[in-house]
């Protein structure tokens, strides 16, 4: 079955799978979420060339969709892991938003470069 995967498929259910301490039937399910996130991105990359922002926006429902399926399927304890991650993830938002506002960056701008970051 996981030579149906592709390689960036399997490394990432390998990463989640250390970091979540995911059990068998978890890392089948991250498989198929995994496979759906590659096929979802793909599925968008026309938009890189003739729709940047949209291309954008549609990479970061990705992200957060591939986030959520992940949290669905979680445990209790490894919930708090991915917790922490998305803590950490909106602290880092809020820093490189301040970052971007010293620099004189505008609203627009600083958007953009929030949506490029995923």
């Amino acid at each position: 079955m996981a030579q149906d995967y592709s390689a960036n498929v399997l490394q990432s259910t390998n990463e989640a799978s250390t970091r979540y301490h995911l059990d068998a039937k978890q890392k089948t399910q991250m498989l198929i979420i995994e496979a759906r996130r590659e096929r979802n991105l793909a599925e968008i990359e026309f938009l890189k060339d003739t729709d940047y922002t949209l291309y954008l926006k549609k990479r970061k429902a990705v992200r957060e969709n591939t986030v959520g399926s992940i949290n669905r399927m979680l445990n209790k304890e490894q919930r708090a892991i991915l917790d922490q991650e998305k803590i950490a993830y909106r602290i880092e938002t809020s820093d490189l938003i301040k970052q971007y506002q010293s620099e004189g960056k505008s609203k627009s701008e600083i958007s953009l470069l929030l949506l490029e970051r995923g």
